[in-house]
């Protein structure tokens, strides 16, 4: 099931990953140098806010699974299971050995989805506008 979905997810999250870091930096860039009056002012942070909420949730509930799921070894091991039937503390056993292989959520086969995902985001955000910012000046 977890291939599955990351095979239907990992692409189109590659993509919406590139495409507001470069929607990001624009509406940044033309927040600091374009925006003129408070109704723009306004409009482009609403933007760039609106286009963060978008990745934020998918990347804190990447991570947010991957912490769960690396606890879920130690609460196999902490459950009552030496006192349980032979076939349930064999089947735990086999369990908790699964567990220790972390499901691993990746967008585009190369890009984490986690909040280091979000955060690298961010910078590259930021980055873009610094270059367009770079390139406006040197006309």
């Amino acid at each position: 099931l977890h291939e599955l979905t990351m095979e239907i997810i990992s692409y189109p999250l590659l993509v919406q990953f590139v495409v507001i870091s470069i929607d990001v930096g624009t509406a940044l860039c033309a927040l600091l140098f374009y925006a003129e009056n408070m109704n723009d002012k306004i409009y482009f942070i609403s933007f760039i806010f609106a286009m963060t909420m978008q990745i934020f949730p998918i990347c804190y509930l990447g991570t947010m699974v991957e912490y769960s799921f690396g606890h879920l070894h130690f609460a196999v091991y902490s459950s009552n299971w030496v006192d349980q039937s032979i076939s349930y503390r064999k089947s735990v056993l086999i369990f908790a050995e699964r567990t220790q292989r972390l499901p691993k959520q990746i967008a585009g086969n190369f890009i984490p989805i986690a909040l280091t995902t979000f955060l690298a985001n961010c910078k590259a955000a930021y980055s873009f506008c610094t270059l367009l910012a770079d390139t406006g000046a040197k006309k």
